[in-house]
């Protein structure tokens, strides 16, 4: 439906509407978006506009069009999004400078700060950021401050940013009681489980090398099915459901999936299981500095990080389920991959020790994926010790 000013509009603006409709209705559907970028290009013939090139340059961008979308963002000088595509394709140094000249605001120097982190601008990544009190440059500047080497500052800011989230959960991971009838099918897709920050993209990345395994990221699909069945729907073909259009072996990397085990086994008896173990205190203190996006009101209260650990030992408790500590992984990951694939039925190659050369790097945490393996975060808890609330201090690793 069409505004009221409609009659009195512009063609151009009348065509930029109807491409807007277009995608506000099916913002996925690929004809809706070529038939957009039919209207887009038809305003641009009677008018060169800035914002239509930036709105081409946002539908080129949502479909992974670089080069389209690069064209487009430099036809609407639009610094902003000219710096985020250079960022997400790995041109850190031309991200720099384009984002440096778009306007000032809290988006603005969060993006400036994340890649002043990757390529050790951090002084100047700090100084942009220091201006904002909103809780994702607050986040962004405590990471900053904690690559500058000043771990009492990050610290500080870290209480700020965790305190502004506003959200407790005490009690994290109550017990399902959904009766899980059993599937057996005879696919073997591959579930990477474990408290987030434990080394499950890392090793989600490697795996999804291979030549006979495709990713299904975080798929949120056996949560999404556990409440269902936890209301008392009755559902049918869960795996069919699951490995619909994919056509190779899965890997799932969703952290939480541990909460599901049962249901998981019950449909795949063959699935293989891989218990993701990192040091507890690294997992807590990574945990606590990352603003995490999801429902995760459990990872903004200090209390609440050791209750939510907890309660994943206890839902992993007794299990006979394939360990793997993320120390080994990294300090020597040929050896620690090669024990991985053979748990997995897949044959050694190559291309798994390449994590950080797939380019849908850009869909995961930045300097998680983009750099080779490295020891570094071993041990990253320590330097936190004289900053931990007295009234709960570290466990022992598990």
């Amino acid at each position: 439906m069409f505004p009221p000013e409609w009659p009195n509009m512009s063609e151009t603006r009348k065509l930029l509407t109807r491409a807007n409709t277009l995608l506000e209705e099916s913002p996925n559907d690929r004809n809706h978006q070529d038939r957009a970028l039919e209207l887009y290009h038809q305003a641009l013939a009677i008018q060169d506009s800035r914002l239509v090139w930036r709105n081409i340059g946002l539908l080129h961008f949502n479909r992974e069009e670089w080069d389209a979308a690069e064209l487009a963002f430099r036809s609407s000088h639009d610094h902003f999004w000219l710096g985020l595509l250079y960022e997400w394709t790995g041109r850190l140094e031309l991200a720099w400078a384009e984002i440096g000249r778009a306007k000032a605001s809290p988006d603005q120097a969060r993006i400036l700060g994340r890649i002043a982190r990757q390529l050790g601008h951090t002084e100047d990544g700090i100084r942009a950021l220091t201006k904002w009190n909103d809780v994702d440059s607050l986040f962004e500047l405590a990471h900053l401050y904690d690559q500058h080497g000043d771990t009492r500052r990050a610290w500080e800011i870290s209480l700020r940013a965790n305190a502004l989230k506003g959200q407790r959960d005490p009690e994290p991971f109550p017990v399902l009681k959904s009766k899980v009838w059993p599937e057996n099918r005879t696919e073997e897709p591959i579930f990477i489980v474990g408290m987030p920050r434990s080394g499950t993209t890392l090793l989600e990345r490697m795996l999804a090398q291979h030549p006979d395994v495709e990713s299904k990221g975080e798929s949120l699909f056996f949560e999404f099915i556990s409440n269902k069945l936890e209301a008392g729907e009755n559902i049918t073909n869960i795996g069919g459901a699951y490995l619909l259009d994919h056509h190779k072996r899965t890997v799932d990397k969703y952290p939480m999936n541990f909460r599901y085990l049962d249901l998981i086994e019950g449909v795949f008896p063959k699935a293989r299981i891989i218990d993701m173990r990192r040091n507890r205190e690294d997992t807590l203190i990574s945990c606590w500095f990352r603003n995490f996006q999801g429902r995760l009101p459990w990872s903004y209260d200090w209390d609440d990080l050791h209750a939510a650990y907890d309660r994943y030992l206890d839902e992993m408790d007794g299990r006979n389920i394939y360990k793997l500590q993320y120390e080994r992984l990294v300090i020597n990951p040929e050896m620690i991959l090669r024990e991985v694939l053979d748990h997995c039925h897949l044959e050694w190659d190559d291309h798994c020790l390449c994590h950080n050369a797939d380019p849908t790097f850009h869909k995961y945490a930045y300097d998680d994926v983009r750099r080779p393996v490295t020891r570094d975060r071993i041990g990253s808890a320590e330097r936190y010790a004289h900053c931990l609330p007295k009234s709960r201090t570290m466990f022992a690793s598990a």
